[in-house]
């Protein structure tokens, strides 16, 4: 079913970035992935979602893939903007169903969060926030204490292999069932040691700004949509606490806790996360 997505390039809120389409029936599903990760993260969704004749799109989030670059400045609101631009493209005059992981999952809890936006129904899945800054660093390598290790010189091979290590176990909850590929794809956010200063950088705002808003600047119980909260019980990077939290402060919504899976469900468990986003309902 690979061969009925599109990759095109398209700009929102006068981001340049690249897509993958899926054309179908049904409100468009739209497709956020999280930091270091590109839309291709959603290809195994994607081919379901084929096979079911459902419309979809996924994106490259400024700052990853083959989007453009954000600007200086707090980067949450500058994705926030790009996320209405893709919203409101795709619902068209109707509405879209939004979903996202991790970063993305964030994204998705706060479009849902502003009324106006045309969101049907919202799914977040292993999202990241609600003050859990401290596991996340410790677990994806933001702490400061990891920036002064950067500046010692590494053999190409051992820096290449950190990195391939550390993108594996950040994604997938069992090693054993990592696609190489896709790993690849995913640390290839990180190429050299030179990308990996600024790249640190991008995910500590991600967190901070993620933590911050949620707790001070939003508020869930002002989510205007049904929401399904999604998490995976062998995440390495966001404990389930944190969609408990998310589940206890949005009215209405319901939380579902895949046993065995990781950081991104969309990637262990595809055909769960689709059958999940298909029977999302306004």
């Amino acid at each position: 079913m690979s061969d009925l997505i599109t990759e095109r390039r398209a700009e929102y809120a006068g981001f340049g970035t690249r897509e993958l389409v899926l054309a179908g029936d049904g409100a468009p599903l739209v497709l956020l992935h999280g930091y270091s990760h590109t839309a291709d993260v959603w290809r195994p969704v994607l081919s379901r979602l084929a096979a079911a004749g459902h419309a979809a799109v996924a994106v490259d989030v400024p700052g990853f893939g083959a989007a453009d670059r954000l600007a200086d400045g707090p980067v949450m609101p500058q994705m926030d903007k790009f996320v209405r631009g893709v919203v409101e493209h795709w619902a068209g005059s109707g509405q879209v169903t939004l979903v996202g992981n991790s970063m993305g999952g964030a994204l998705t809890v706060r479009a849902a969060c502003t009324p106006d936006l045309p969101i049907a129904a919202a799914m977040p899945i292993d999202l990241a926030g609600f003050g859990l800054r401290r596991s996340l660093t410790r677990l994806i390598g933001l702490p400061d204490r990891l920036v002064p290790l950067l500046r010692f010189p590494l053999p190409r091979p051992v820096f290449d292999r950190i990195v391939y290590q550390a993108a594996k176990r950040a994604t997938y909850a069992h090693g054993s069932t990592a696609d190489p590929a896709m790993v690849r794809l995913v640390n290839g956010f990180i190429p050299d040691r030179d990308a990996a200063l600024p790249a640190l950088e991008l995910g500590r705002a991600v967190v901070h700004e993620s933590e911050h808003d949620f707790l001070a600047d939003l508020s869930p119980s002002a989510v205007h949509c049904p929401m399904t909260i999604v998490h995976g019980t062998k995440d390495r990077l966001v404990p389930v606490a944190a969609s408990r939290r998310l589940h206890e402060l949005v009215p209405g919504s319901t939380l579902v806790v895949l046993p065995g899976v990781g950081h991104c469900p969309q990637l262990d468990v595809p055909g769960e996360v689709t059958r999940l986003a298909l029977n999302l309902r306004p």
